[in-house]
């Protein structure tokens, strides 16, 4: 049971930088993501207008 627990917090502050890494990639993108829709969303308001 003990090593269990020692071998899960081991792996988790193993794991965190890679998780972290993958948590800050994944914001900027949906920032992009975001971005880049309000953009599309523009172009097409403005050519209907």
């Amino acid at each position: 049971m003990f090593i269990c627990i020692s071998l899960n917090i081991v792996f988790s502050i193993g794991l965190f930088p890679f998780s972290f890494i993958f948590i800050s990639n994944l914001y900027s993108y949906t920032l992009f993501l975001t971005n880049s829709i309000l953009l599309f969303l523009d172009l097409l308001v403005l050519s209907v207008l």
